[in-house]
């Protein structure tokens, strides 16, 4: 029983209790403002209040689901339901960001949540949420809400670095678009060509990599001979080949 649309909350046998995240930077009055209205919301969803929640929602609501599905304000509604007993629903925001255009405000956050079945524990993938505010009658409503999943983190393995030196070179995408790969030390480098900003390759594998805040893997193939002709950029299923020139 997933709630990918509610955070900050402890529901234990039907009653809410709210456990606030560690503290960040200190929050302004607006962020503070949109924080209670989301405390408040989120309550009454746990609860399944359709009246009291639907006051703090506009009827034109609209929230993208990290599955790609759409729902409108009566189609969110129809998923209340009360807690059930031996259910709980740990919640907390992080990464708060609060922006205000007029009578827009703009709020993303990303949702920590875990479930219990009685003593089970589920973690549920961070969502990286965006919620759109109106003001209306001095009243902020909530018009619109994005969902998406925070990558998992890839865990790094220990590999000798002897191996970088085989991975070397320079890659061609296309003739406008290089990347050399290096190595410095116990350090695989990649930098595209012509710009300053170059990446660390952390080892999945002995062929396997990442760079740190970024989804893509950085997969180094060989031929029958045992030489690398190419690497694969490997982001969301698909992959890139990107050949070795030199």
């Amino acid at each position: 029983m997933r709630r990918f649309a509610v955070a900050l909350a402890l529901c234990v046998f039907g009653q809410i209790i709210w456990a606030e995240p560690p503290s960040e930077a200190p929050a302004n009055s607006l962020e503070i403002t949109l924080k209670g209205i989301a405390r408040e919301r989120i309550l009454q969803f746990d609860r399944g209040d359709r009246l009291k929640w639907s006051g703090y929602v506009s009827d034109g609501y609209l929230i993208a689901t990290p599955y790609g599905a759409v729902r409108t304000k009566n189609q969110e509604m129809d998923r209340f339901e009360p807690p059930l007993d031996g259910y709980r629903d740990v919640f907390r925001f992080e990464n708060v960001k609060v922006s205000r255009d007029g009578d827009t405000a703009v709020m993303s956050y990303v949702i920590d949540e875990y479930e219990f079945w009685d003593d089970q524990k589920y973690v549920i993938p961070k969502l990286r949420k965006t919620d759109t505010y109106v003001l209306r009658d001095n009243r902020w409503l909530l018009l619109a809400s994005q969902e998406t999943f925070v990558p998992a983190e890839y865990k790094q393995v220990s590999v000798d670095p002897a191996i970088y030196k085989q991975y070397a070179g320079r890659y061609q995408l296309m003739r406008s678009l290089n990347y050399d790969v290096s190595f410095d030390g116990n350090r695989l480098l990649l930098v595209e060509v012509g710009k300053p900003d170059t990446k660390e390759l952390l080892p999945i594998s002995e062929d396997t990599f990442f760079s740190k805040g970024a989804p893509a893997q950085y997969v180094f193939v060989k031929d029958a001979a045992g030489h690398v002709t190419h690497f694969l950029i490997r982001d969301n299923e698909y992959d890139i080949k990107v050949p070795r020139i030199r």
